[in-house]
């Protein structure tokens, strides 16, 4: 359930990319009210509606990103950042282990403080592994074969405990 256009906003976090530039202008279409909240590290501005407010921040600071959306009235969250290049996770382990988690437990604080409905995240195949051209489903046990893979199976942990513990619907 969305609410229709009214002061209230969908908060769409790397809503500057292109899974997030394609669900924000759906959105807008529809008549919602969106807020992206993005870096550009990966995204592009111009691939924002104008109809559409856009503030540039970083997830990783929680500080700033409070500040950034105090005036904001946030009823959903689609978080969609992250950083996103399997090849890259094997390099920078770190910056996938670590830095997309604390993206979404920052996320997640804003989440609690806004009271928001819903939050809707933006996992990966990769949590799977590799199925060798064999059908996935959700219900599969994670097994990632990859830092980016296993960093999204730990997003997907603490978003379970923290949207069941703040009693906020999931998905």
């Amino acid at each position: 359930k969305l609410l229709k256009m009214n002061s209230k906003y969908i908060l769409v976090t790397g809503g500057a990319g292109y899974i997030g530039s394609i669900i924000s202008n759906f959105l807008i279409k529809k008549k919602f009210k969106i807020l992206v909240l993005d870096n550009l590290s990966t995204g592009k501005k111009k691939m924002i509606n104008s109809k559409i407010k856009f503030l540039k921040g970083d997830l990783l600071n929680y500080k700033i990103l409070k500040k950034k959306l105090y005036k904001y009235e946030i009823t959903h969250i689609i978080h969609l950042a992250s950083n996103i290049d399997v090849m890259e996770s094997e390099l920078s382990p770190n910056k996938y282990l670590e830095d997309n988690f604390n993206m979404t437990r920052n996320i997640l604080k804003i989440a609690k403080i806004k009271k928001v409905s819903y939050f809707i995240f933006s996992s990966t195949a990769a949590v799977y592994g590799e199925k060798n051209n064999t059908k996935g489903s959700e219900k599969d046990k994670p097994k990632p074969e990859s830092n980016y893979g296993l960093g999204k199976v730990f997003c997907e942990k603490i978003i379970k405990k923290e949207c069941k513990l703040n009693k906020i619907n999931f998905m």
